[in-house]
């Protein structure tokens, strides 16, 4: 980039010297960063070519152990940069990288060193922020955890959970966004418990670091992992997979019932059959879903 349009090159070298002092198997890599011999200045990073999290998943769900892997990965990354001193203050899907050694956070742009009381400026993705920072508060280490919070949400429901609040700042200072009381019928309690307490308004009450959430995280991982297809008006599809086995579960209406079966594959095979003790038909579809969530957490965390 040409030197001319850098208003400040001080400040286009903070992140890259952030992150050549961040080194760690799940921050991002800087290579190198200077001038040409023409005088333009770069920044040389690793090349990632699957991109980030949110280009992978676009706001759709991700399998729950895959999303639980993916945050504990963002945790251990946040959990060395604090170890170090750094807050991160943006921490969200389009900044976590996808690479196959495991997830890295990315873009320090707005990483500085916490103060001798741990604090920093309020800065952040409104979306992500905790509520303290939006009402203007400093920045700390729960205010990391409480975004990582927000991405582990986003993650194992999807972006169609999230409400559209007509005031987002206050939708986060109420504790209404993301919406608490939301989870895919999957997300088993466990897990809930350990999203939902980084997702405390209070900072006293949160998960006080991010080496906690990842204990917790991964002490929350499923059996059996589900994940919800693509939504339709008849039918629901949810599919699983455990270390031997991989499952199908949905709803669909058939002659103005709701049927809710559930099926089972060897893994990797297609000598699918229905698992009949947990197949049944009902009225509504409230009763067919309930019915559901039953089941499906029941395999999350028991294995059938």
């Amino acid at each position: 980039m040409p030197a001319t349009r850098i208003a400040n090159p001080t400040e286009f070298y903070a992140e890259p010297r952030t992150l050549v002092g961040l080194h760690h198997d799940h921050i991002v890599d800087v290579v190198d960063a200077g001038r040409t011999g023409s005088g333009d200045l770069y920044i040389a990073m690793e090349y990632i070519v699957e991109g980030s999290l949110e280009d992978v998943y676009k706001g759709a769900p991700a399998p729950v152990a895959t999303a639980v892997r993916i945050v504990s990965e963002v945790c251990r990354g946040a959990e060395h940069a604090h170890s170090l001193g750094y807050i991160h203050r943006d921490i969200k899907p389009a900044n976590v990288l996808l690479p196959p050694s495991g997830a890295k956070l990315s873009d320090f742009g707005l990483a500085t060193r916490m103060s001798i009381g741990g604090t920093a400026p309020p800065a952040g993705y409104v979306s992500h922020l905790a509520p303290e920072v939006v009402a203007g508060r400093a920045s700390t280490v729960r205010s990391d955890v409480y975004a990582i919070g927000v991405t582990a949400y986003r993650l194992v429901n999807g972006d169609a959970l999230l409400p559209t609040p007509i005031s987002l700042k206050d939708a986060i200072l109420n504790g209404a966004y993301p919406d608490r009381n939301r989870f895919r019928e999957y997300v088993h309690p466990r897990l809930r418990r350990a999203i939902l307490r980084a997702l405390e308004v209070d900072p006293g009450a949160r998960t006080p670091t991010a080496s906690d959430l990842r204990h917790e995280l991964e002490a929350a991982l499923p059996i059996v992992s589900w994940c919800e297809l693509p939504l339709s008006a008849t039918v629901r599809n949810w599919v699983g997979n455990s270390n031997a086995h991989d499952f199908r579960a949905t709803i669909q209406l058939v002659a103005g019932e709701y049927d809710s079966v559930m099926r089972r594959a060897s893994s990797g095979r297609d000598n699918w059959r229905r698992v009949t003790k947990d197949c049944a038909t009902f009225a509504t579809k409230n009763a067919a879903e309930r019915h559901a969530r039953s089941v499906l957490q029941r395999y999350a965390t028991r294995g059938a």
